[in-house]
């Protein structure tokens, strides 16, 4: 007797139901789970632009005391006359009355023969804390104009910020701290204008030749600079900004995280999301009921022949 076919619409059917509710969990998930995660990640956006906030304050502090904002470079020896006439010209800005004979053991390392060299992350949190205490307490700068340096003088300039201790980093490990951001901890990059213009020498916080310092100073009408790197912990390279089209691509695309304060929240307003996208339709029910089935096909082929 000839075998009797089995029904197939059932199977049919059941098949396309399947894959519709897939397709509509997938779009779900794609559009839910931005919606979950973006509340939070906009409170972590505003704590770096409140703190970002504050540093500007106490720039504006420490420029009403000394009359002009720190500076983001500086070599700083710790005897005197081994200062460079660049170093005594910017230290004069600040303290006129400077004695250039003294002796400060700057990095409390017992002898007072280092040279420092001084970027700009290292200059925000000098010149914004000052000196520090055993503990590492920032107690700013002695009023006497003479040896501001001093930590015995009870008469004391800040400091203008108060910094967290314990997101101190010392990223080129040469003593001098730097201050992380709420998000990584890597450091605020911070540059102010010498001469009238930016300089790239001001921003590495790693070693010089290390990929990962940015690159450039941004190219923005201001004062100075502070940058975070944002989510990613990546400077990137920096360079041109446009705030009315501030979306970066390719090899600046890690920079569309950045905070500054120069601009209003993330500099590029709407940073690409396509792995995200790409990796929630990689692995949503759509995606793997459709690889099960087409691998269930092969087998059945296999099977057959």
């Amino acid at each position: 007797m000839p075998e009797t076919q089995k029904p197939r619409r059932r199977s049919r059917a059941t098949f396309w139901m399947l894959l519709c509710a897939s397709f509509l969990c997938s779009v779900i998930i794609a559009l839910v789970l931005p919606a979950i995660s973006g509340p939070q990640r906009n409170n972590e956006v505003a704590k770096v632009s409140v703190e970002v906030a504050q540093l500007i304050q106490a720039l504006a502090s420490f420029k009403a005391e000394y009359g002009m904002y720190p500076p983001s470079y500086l070599s700083i020896p710790e005897h005197g006359e081994q200062w460079n006439p660049d170093g005594r010209a910017m230290i004069r800005e600040i303290w006129p009355q400077f004695d250039f004979t003294a002796k400060y053991d700057l990095n409390s390392d017992g002898d007072t023969d280092d040279v420092h060299v001084m970027t700009g992350a290292e200059c925000l949190v000098f010149f914004l804390g000052g000196n520090s205490n055993k503990n590492g307490t920032r107690i700013g700068f002695s009023r006497n104009p003479l040896t501001p340096f001093s930590n015995t003088s009870p008469n004391r300039s800040g400091p203008f910020f108060e910094f967290q201790i314990n997101r101190f980093t010392d990223l080129d490990e040469d003593g001098f701290a730097e201050y992380g951001d709420p998000l990584t901890q890597n450091p605020y990059l911070y540059a102010s204008r010498r001469g009238g213009a930016f300089w790239n020498e001001d921003l590495p916080v790693y070693p010089n030749d290390d990929p990962r310092n940015l690159k450039s100073v941004y190219n923005v009408n201001a004062e100075f600079q502070i940058i975070s790197a944002g989510f990613d912990g990546a400077y990137g390279i920096g360079g041109d900004y446009f705030e009315s089209a501030a979306v970066f691509q390719g090899d600046r695309a890690v920079e569309n995280d950045n905070l500054a304060n120069f601009s209003v929240g993330a500099m590029g307003e709407n940073p690409p999301v396509g792995t995200l996208t790409f990796t929630l339709l990689l692995f949503s029910p759509m995606a793997l009921f459709l690889a099960g089935y087409f691998i269930s096909g092969l087998v059945g082929i296999r099977r057959v022949s």
